[in-house]
């Protein structure tokens, strides 16, 4: 009697969550996503705003999750690199929120979801925001940007291209 051939989809579904695995493998075993703050002084928002007022610096807040794989990604790719946290250490105050756990100060904030790079002047107002994970380059290139005021007088893109 002539067998019927195996369908290749399950098979092939295995062999993909496989890859998955593996693939998100090295983000998970990089811990959290707030990992960062080992090697960069973070402060409560409180606390943060109180320094920024008196040291006359801007804000960095980060909002992430546990379960985000992107904001694994851009921990340990963006702000684990040594020159960006040298300039977010001489230039800014940084808080690290973990949103499933200050849901408030999320709502505060209106993050959508998560990597939310939030931004604030030294009075503490809201100056800016990326609503994603972005690389390196772009980031440093926003923390000058922020760092150098050019946001009261110029978008973004102006800024970059008044670089060129």
């Amino acid at each position: 009697m002539p067998r019927c051939p195996r369908p290749a989809w399950p098979g092939l579904l295995c062999l993909g969550l496989v890859f998955l695995a593996l693939a998100a493998a090295p983000l998970r075993a990089a811990g959290s996503p707030g990992d960062f703050a080992d090697s960069i002084a973070t402060f409560s928002h409180d606390e943060a705003l109180r320094r920024a007022k008196a040291e006359n610096k801007h804000v960095f807040v980060y909002f992430w999750t546990q379960s985000c794989p992107w904001c694994a990604a851009f921990t340990e790719r963006v702000l684990a690199d040594p020159d960006i946290q040298a300039f977010l250490a001489e230039s800014f105050v940084v808080v690290s929120v973990n949103a499933d756990k200050e849901r408030r100060l999320a709502r505060r904030y209106r993050v959508p979801s998560v990597p939310y790079l939030a931004f604030l002047d030294p009075s503490g107002n809201l100056v800016g925001a990326i609503p994603e994970a972005v690389a390196a380059n772009h980031f440093l290139l926003y923390l000058e940007y922020l760092r150098t005021g050019s946001y009261a007088r110029l978008g973004f893109r102006e800024f970059v291209e008044s670089l060129i």
